[in-house]
Formats: C-alpha cells, sequence, structure tokens
C-alpha cells in the first residue's frame, strides 16, 4: 500500500486484502505506486495490452482500490491508500465479518 499496510503476527491483514481484492486485481495493484501513472506505462511495466489493463483499473477504480485521474485525456492510476481510502469504499459491501477484519488489523497495527 503507498502508505503502508503492516504485518500483523496473527496475519488478519491477509484475509482484510482477501475479502477486498481478488487473486487477479491484487497482482495488478501490487504492481502499482504511489505514484499516478497513465494506464499505458503501467501495461508496459505488467505486461498486458493498455485496453486490458485501462478496463481492469477503471473497474477496480468503481470499487475504490485505485485512484484515478485524467491526464492530458488519458486516464492515469495509482494505488489507494488503505484509510482514508480503501477502506472508505467499501461501505455498500461492509459486512460484520469485514468490519471486525478490519478493525482488528487496524488495532493490531498500531
Amino acid at each position: 500500500m503507498p502508505n503502508g499496510f503492516p504485518r500483523t503476527p496473527s496475519r488478519v491483514e491477509l484475509r482484510v486484502l482477501e475479502k477486498i481484492f481478488s487473486e487477479e486485481e491484487a497482482w495488478l495493484a501490487s504492481q502499482l505506486t504511489h505514484e499516478i501513472e497513465p494506464a499505458e506505462v503501467i501495461a508496459a511495466r505488467v505486461g498486458i495490452s493498455p485496453a486490458e489493463a485501462g478496463e481492469r483499473l477503471k473497474a477496480m477504480a468503481r470499487r475504490g482500490l485505485v485512484w484515478f485521474d485524467r491526464q492530458t485525456n488519458k486516464m492515469a492510476f495509482r494505488l489507494a491508500p488503505f484509510v482514508v481510502g480503501i477502506f472508505e469504499a467499501q461501505l455498500e459491501r461492509l459486512d460484520h465479518e469485514f468490519a471486525h477484519l478490519a478493525t482488528s488489523h487496524l488495532l493490531a497495527a498500531r
């Protein structure tokens, strides 16, 4: 994560991430940086087409997993921080298990 996502002895952070990201999304997100980059740059780095990268990243942006901006008529993306960012964007998908896991992680990481 751009602002860090500490490991905990219980490894609850992995369960939090599994609730939010598919394996494919987690892989792509792990290739992003805190710097905003055009989809074409990300695609070249990860070895997929710019169109595929753009579609995947836009879908992730709709769910609050990445942040985006338009730069010179192109979409550019960066990984969103967990707080304030990904966690708050999960409101529509929030259930008891996710709330418990996320707060456990946040408390354990202090």
